[in-house]
C-alpha cells in the first residue's frame, strides 16, 4: 500500500485485492458525492423557479418591486454557497465546472419568472446571453482582478503575463462593454437636438452617444464612460430610448453628461489609480507569498478577499456622486420634474423599490430613488392632509402616520373605533416617534408578507400589512420621505454585516463552522451590534486558537490569522455602529473593562497556590476542553458592554470568560512554552488522574522518539541534531546514565541491547550493541541498503523499513537478533495520476505493508513497537475498541510505547527542555495506546490517535 500527502490530507491507497463490501462502500461513497454535488449545481436554479413562481401567482398584489427585490438574495446565498460546499463533497477538477453550471441554472430558473414580472419576449438563448455579456462586460475585470491570487501560482512569469493582459483589459473596459452590449451610434432626431443643447450648457466636449442592449428584453440602463484623451461615451440602454419621453431621455442624457464632468482631471486620475493600484496588489501578491514561503492557500485567499472588500467598497463610497449628477442634470436640462420623472419611470421598469433598507442603500452604489427625489425636490416634502391609520394583519396592532410623528400601537381592542384619539386610549402600548428621529420608514416584503418597517438608531419596528392597506401606506409614505432623518451610521452597520458573513465563511471554509455557530446565527438572522460584537470577539478568539495549534478550534495556522483579521474588524465595526449616536465612552468605564481579565488572572494564580491538585487538575482539563465556550462568554461580555448594558449583565459573564481562559489557555501549545500544572511541579496534580513517576532523565536536547526496551530498563530517544547536523540518539537507562549514539534510527530489542542504524558515506549498516553503563560494544553489524530508513525489533527477531525511490518500491529487510542474517522483500508501490507519493513511514508484516503519515501540523509516526509523536504540545490517548479515543491528559511533548492487548499499563515519555518523565499509564481493559499491528482493514489508519 502507499501513502499519500496532499494539502495535509493523507490518502491511503492498498495494493491488496478490494472485497466486494469495500467495493461496495466506495460505490455508496462516490454516488452520494455525486448525488449531493447534482443537487448543490441545481439548487440556485430551483430556488430561483420556486421564488419567481410565488411573485407570479400574485403578481396584481402591491408591493412587487418589494417583494421581487426581497427574493433576489435568497437566491443570491444558494448561488454562494454552492462554490462553498461542492469542494467537500467532489474532487477539484470538477468544481469550477460545476460553479459554472450553477451560475447559469441560477439564470435559467428566474427566466420564466422574469418574462411575465418585465413583460419581455427573448428566448432563453438571448436572456442568458445578455446576461452573461453584461456580466463579463461591466463585472469581470474587477472580478478577474480580485480572484487573481486564489489561482496563481506565484511564480512571476504567469504573474507578469496576467497582469499585462489585465492592463490591456482597463484601457480596453469602455470599448469592450460597448461591443458585449451591442453599442450602435444613436440615431434619433428627436433627441439630437436636445442632446446638443445640453451638451452646449456643459463643461466638457459632448461624447459619442450609443443606444445599447436588447431590444426584447427589459434593462433599463445607462453609462457613462470616461476618456483620458478625446470624447467620451454615453451608452443609453434601448429600453430607455423606448418607453421614456423624449424630455425624460435628455434628462438621463444629462445625467451622464453630469458623471463625465465630475469624472475628468484629478478625480479619473485617482480613479486610474486605484483600478492599477489593485491590479499591481492582485498579481504581486502571490509572487511576494511565495518568496516569503508564506502558507499559500489562505493567504491568497485572504487577500482576494481583502481585494473584493476593498473594490466593493470603493463602488459604494461613490453614491454621492449620483445626487450631485442628479442635480447637475436638472440644470442641464432645465427641468427638474422630468429629472425626477425620468428616475421614477427607470426604477419601476427595473422593478427596484422606491425605498430602500438602510444597509442595503449603504453598500449600493445608488442612493434610494426616495433620498433622490428628496435632493431633487428639495427639504419642503408636500404635507399629509390627515393622519393615516393602517391596521395589523392579523389585528391587533396600528401605525398612525401624521405630518410629524408616528404612533406604534400594540394590544388595542377589537372592536374599538378607527380613529386616532381612539385608537391610541385604548391601546396597551404606545410609541411615539417624530419622523426627524426615524432614518427609515418603508414598505418590505418579509417571510411572504408584506410589512411597514421603521429605524431608529438600531431600533427596528414592524407591522405586517394587508394588501389593501400596504397601498394606503405606499401613498402615505411619499408625502412623509422629506422629513426622516439621514441615516448615520447606515455604513457602518451594514459592513459590520458584511464582515460577520465574511467571518462565518471563514470558519465554514476552514472546516469549522461549529466554532462560531451561535453568534453567527443571531449575527446573520437578527442582525445587531451586540450579536456582530460577539462574533468578532468569538471568530478572533478561535483565530487565535487555531494560530497557537490548539486542537479544540478545529482551525489551521493560516485559517486562524484570517479569522483574526476578519473577527477584529466585525467585533470593531459592531462596537463602533453601537457607539455611532453617542458619546465616545468614559475612561473610568474603559478602566473597569480593562480589569477584568486582570483581575481574573490574578484569581487563577491565587488559585493554583491555595486549590488541592486533584481540584485545579480537574479545572484545568475541563477549562482547557471548553476554551471556546469561554470565548462565548467573552464575547457575550464585549456584545453587551458594547450596547451600555448595565455592569451586573456583562461583568460576571467576562469575570468567569477571563477565569476559564486563564485555566485552559496554559494547555495550549504555543501560547506558553510549557503547561505550568505540568512541569517540574506536576508530580502532585498528575496523580490525580493515575502517572505514576517511573523515573527521570537529564537531556541535552528536549526529547522525542521514544524506544524503550521490553523490561523498561532502558530507553532511546532521538534524534538530537548536532552541529555537523547528524543525528545523535540518547540511550541510556533511568538510573542516571545515558550514552550518545550516532544513528539514523534505534530499536531495543532485549534487555541491555540496542539496534542500530548507521548512516555511512555509500551504504547503511545495522550494529547490534550491548549498553552497559560504562558504554557501549558492538556484538555484530550487517550491510543495509541505503534506502532503509527506520528500525523496529521484538524477540526474537528485528526489521528496518524505507523507499526505495530508485525502483519505486517499499522495501522490508529483517533477520535474526543471534546473528547478522539478511532477507530483503520488496513491492512496488501505486501511482496516483501524477501526484508524487510520500510513504512516511512503513511497517513490514508477514502479510503486506501498513503506512502510516506525519501529520502536516501535529506530527505522528507509528511503528511495530512505540508511537512516536512530534515536538508540541500533545495529549496521552488511549484507544478502545468499544468507544472513541479518551485523552487522559498532559500537555508535554509526549511519546508512548504501544502497549499489547490485555496489557495493564503503557509507558509513556514526556520532557521539557531539561528534564524527561517515564509515566506509566494505567489502560482500560480492553485498550491501548496504539495497535501492535494492523492487519487487512487500512482505513483504522485515519482514526489513530
Amino acid at each position: 500500500m502507499s501513502a499519500v500527502l496532499r494539502k495535509g490530507v493523507l490518502r491511503v491507497a492498498s495494493l491488496c485485492p478490494i472485497d466486494s463490501g469495500q467495493a461496495s462502500r466506495l460505490r455508496e461513497t462516490v454516488l452520494s458525492g455525486l448525488l449531493i454535488g447534482m443537487l448543490l449545481v441545481v439548487a440556485p436554479g430551483a430556488v430561483a423557479y420556486w421564488k419567481g413562481r410565488r411573485l407570479v401567482a400574485s403578481l396584481d398584489a402591491p408591493a412587487l418591486a418589494e417583494r421581487t427585490q426581497a427574493a433576489l438574495p435568497q437566491v443570491l446565498a444558494v448561488a454562494i454557497a454552492v462554490p462553498i460546499l461542492l469542494p467537500m463533497v467532489l474532487p477539484d477538477r470538477a468544481v469550477s465546472l460545476l460553479v459554472a453550471l450553477s451560475i447559469v441554472g441560477g439564470f435559467v430558473g428566474w427566466y420564466p419568472a422574469r418574462r411575465v414580472i418585465f413583460r419581455e419576449t427573448w428566448s432563453l438563448a438571448g436572456y442568458l446571453s445578455h446576461s452573461l455579456r453584461f456580466l463579463l462586460g461591466y463585472f469581470g475585470y474587477w472580478i478577474a482582478v480580485a480572484s487573481a491570487p486564489a489561482f496563481l501560482d506565484g511564480r512571476w512569469a504567469p504573474a507578469a503575463a496576467y497582469g499585462a493582459f489585465l492592463v490591456a483589459w482597463n484601457i480596453g473596459y469602455g470599448w469592450l462593454l460597448a461591443k458585449l452590449m451591442y453599442a450602435r451610434p444613436l440615431d434619433r432626431a428627436e433627441l439630437e437636438e436636445r442632446f446638443a443643447v445640453i451638451s452646449a450648457r456643459s463643461t466638457v466636449l459632448a461624447p459619442r452617444v450609443f443606444a445599447c442592449g436588447p431590444e426584447q428584453g427589459t434593462w433599463p440602463m445607462a453609462f457613462a464612460l470616461p476618456e483620458v484623451r478625446g470624447r467620451s461615451t454615453v451608452l443609453i440602454a434601448r429600453t430607455l430610448l423606448e418607453r421614456l419621453e423624449p424630455e425624460e431621455t435628455g434628462a438621463i442624457y444629462a445625467h451622464e453628461v453630469a458623471h463625465l464632468e465630475e469624472h475628468r482631471g484629478a478625480r479619473l486620475a485617482r480613479g486610474i489609480a486605484f483600478s492599477y493600484g489593485v491590479t499591481l496588489a492582485a498579481v504581486a501578491a502571490p509572487v511576494l507569498l511565495r518568496l516569503w514561503e508564506v502558507e499559500s492557500g489562505w493567504a491568497s485567499g485572504g487577500v482576494s478577499a481583502a481585494l473584493f472588500f476593498t473594490i466593493f467598497a470603493w463602488m459604494a463610497s461613490r453614491k454621492g456622486d449620483e445626487t450631485k449628477s442628479d442635480l447637475r442634470a436638472a440644470e442641464l436640462c432645465g427641468d427638474r420634474g422630468a429629472m425626477a420623472s425620468a428616475l421614477v419611470k427607470l426604477h419601476q421598469l427595473g422593478q427596484v423599490p422606491r425605498r430602500m433598507e438602510e444597509g442595503a442603500e449603504a453598500l449600493s452604489t445608488h442612493p434610494s430613488l426616495a433620498r433622490r427625489l428628496q435632493a431633487l425636490r428639495g427639504d419642503a416634502p408636500r404635507a399629509l392632509a390627515e393622519p393615516v391609520v393602517l391596521a395589523s394583519s392579523p389585528p391587533g396592532s396600528f401605525v398612525v402616520l401624521e405630518a410629524e410623528r408616528v404612533r406604534w400601537l400594540e394590544g388595542v381592542p377589537d372592536g374599538t373605533a378607527s380613529t386616532p384619539a381612539a385608537l391610541q386610549e385604548a391601546a396597551r402600548l404606545v410609541r411615539s416617534y417624530a419622523l426627524s428621529e426615524l432614518s427609515e420608514l418603508r414598505i418590505a416584503s418579509r417571510r411572504g408578507r408584506i410589512e411597514l418597517h421603521a429605524r431608529r438608531g438600531n431600533e427596528v419596528l414592524r407591522l405586517a400589512l394587508s394588501p389593501e392597506e400596504a397601498r394606503r401606506a405606499e401613498e402615505a409614505l411619499n408625502a412623509l420621505d422629506g422629513k426622516l432623518a439621514r441615516s448615520e451610521g447606515a455604513g457602518t452597520r451594514a459592513l459590520a454585516r458584511l464582515a460577520a458573513s465574511f467571518t462565518f465563511l471563514a470558519t465554514v471554509v476552514a472546516g469549522n463552522p461549529l466554532a462560531v455557530l451561535l453568534p453567527a446565527f443571531a449575527a446573520l438572522f437578527k442582525p445587531g451590534p451586540l450579536a456582530q460584537t460577539s462574533l468578532g470577539v468569538v471568530g478572533a478568539g478561535v483565530g487565535l486558537l487555531g494560530l497557537a495549534g490548539q486542537s479544540e478550534s478545529g482551525i489551521g495556522i493560516g485559517a486562524g490569522a484570517t479569522l483574526i483579521v476578519l473577527g477584529l474588524l466585525c467585533a470593531g465595526l459592531g462596537i463602533r455602529a453601537a457607539r455611532q449616536h453617542e458619546s465616545p465612552a468614559p475612561l473610568e468605564r474603559l478602566a473597569v473593562a480593562a480589569l477584568v481579565p486582570a483581575a481574573a488572572f490574578a484569581i487563577g494564580a491565587v488559585a493554583v497556590e491555595i486549590l488541592p491538585p486533584r481540584t485545579l487538575l480537574t479545572a484545568h482539563l475541563t477549562a482547557n476542553d471548553w476554551l471556546t465556550g469561554a470565548l462565548h462568554l467573552l464575547g457575550l461580555a464585549v456584545g453587551l458592554w458594547a450596547v451600555r448594558r448595565s455592569a451586573l449583565f456583562w461583568l460576571p459573564a467576562a469575570a468567569v470568560a477571563g477565569a476559564l481562559l486563564f485555566a485552559g489557555l496554559p494547555a495550549t501549545s504555543g501560547l506558553w512554552v510549557q503547561d505550568p500544572f505540568f512541569g517540574p511541579r506536576a508530580a502532585g496534580p498528575t496523580s490525580a488522574i493515575g502517572l505514576k513517576l517511573a523515573g527521570s532523565a537529564t537531556l541535552e536536547c528536549p526529547a522525542y522518539e521514544l524506544r524503550l526496551s521490553p523490561d523498561g530498563s532502558l530507553f532511546a530517544t532521538g534524534p538530537c541534531p548536532t552541529e555537523e547536523e547528524e543525528h545523535e540518539y540518547l540511550v541510556g537507562s533511568f538510573d542516571g546514565w545515558t550514552h550518545s549514539v550516532k544513528a539514523v534510527s534505534v530499536a531495543l530489542p532485549a534487555e541491555g541491547r540496542a539496534l542500530v542504524l548507521e548512516d555511512g558515506e555509500a551504504e547503511r549498516r545495522v550494529r547490534l550493541l550491548a549498553v552497559e553503563p560504562s558504554g557501549t560494544r558492538e556484538l555484530w553489524s550487517v550491510e543495509v541498503p541505503a534506502s532503509l530508513s527506520t528500525l523496529s525489533a521484538a524477540t526474537p527477531g528485528w526489521r528496518g523499513d524505507g523507499v526505495d525511490w530508485a525502483k519505486q518500491q517499499l522495501l522490508s529487510v529483517g533477520g535474526e537478533l543471534d546473528g547478522p542474517g539478511l532477507h530483503t522483500r520488496r513491492f512496488a508501490f501505486a501511482t496516483e495520476g501524477e501526484e508524487r507519493l510520500v510513504p512516511m513511514a512503513f511497517v513490514g508484516l508477514e502479510e503486506g505493508f501498513v503506512a502510516s503519515s506525519a501529520g502536516f501540523e501535529s506530527a505522528k509516526v507509528a511503528d511495530m513497537l512505540s508511537a512516536a509523536m512530534g515536538q508540541g504540545t500533545l495529549a496521552v490517548s488511549l484507544l478502545a475498541a468499544d468507544a472513541p479515543p479518551a485523552v487522559v491528559g498532559t500537555a508535554l511533548t509526549l511519546s508512548c510505547a504501544a502497549g499489547r492487548p490485555g496489557d495493564a499499563e503503557a509507558l509513556c515519555l514526556s520532557s521539557s527542555d531539561e528534564r524527561t518523565w517515564l509515566w506509566r499509564v494505567p489502560l482500560k481493559p480492553g485498550a491501548q495506546v496504539l495497535e501492535q499491528t494492523w492487519r487487512g482493514d487500512f482505513s483504522q489508519i485515519a482514526h489513530g490517535p
